[in-house]
């Protein structure tokens, strides 16, 4: 209903439309996502760095469609790809100053961060553990807690006190 009380404005008609295709769009993603994850590995493709990862928690957190089953299993990606990339040798010397993008030896709490909050945004409180815990250890590292901007830490120790303190009474801690 527009403003004046009359009918619906036509430039507010499509509204309806475009959360419907919206959230038609956040299920078929989850799904596409959830069939990568559980492709065996041979099929499987890398086709999701730490970033983007954190970046569909966040999307699917914040449209109230979180698909808890796929919490987990990209949460379980984004900790392969950490204990991947701390296997590799550490980098030339001369690598170390180019600054274009990201390292491939860079732990970016951003991604953990934002990782965190949308576990606790979503109510993930049964797929969060494991989270929690590789989080906690990589905040042991001296130059990953040096790398922390305030907001990323905000955002961590919200979602963790989120977690920790929201449990519904059937939920072991």
């Amino acid at each position: 209903q527009s403003r004046s009380g009359g009918p619906p404005s036509s430039s507010a008609a499509w509204i309806p439309q475009v959360s419907k295709l919206a959230g038609a769009i956040m299920d078929h993603t989850r799904y596409m996502v959830q069939q990568k994850i559980n492709a065996p590995p041979s099929q499987r493709e890398k086709a999701f760095q730490q970033q983007e990862i954190s970046n569909l928690l966040w999307a699917w957190a914040t449209s109230n469609r979180p698909g808890h089953d796929v919490f987990g299993s990209l949460a379980g990606v984004m900790m392969q790809q950490e204990l991947d990339r701390q296997a590799l040798p550490p980098p030339p010397p001369q690598q170390q100053y180019d600054t274009r993008g990201p390292k491939v030896h860079e732990r970016r709490p951003q991604e953990w961060s934002n990782s965190v909050w949308a576990f606790a945004t979503a109510q993930c409180y049964n797929k969060y553990d494991d989270l929690l815990e590789f989080v906690a250890d990589l905040t042991e590292v001296e130059e990953f807690m040096h790398r922390f901007k305030p907001q990323e830490m905000s955002n961590t120790l919200w979602g963790v006190a989120t977690l920790l303190s929201n449990q519904p009474d059937d939920v072991p801690l």
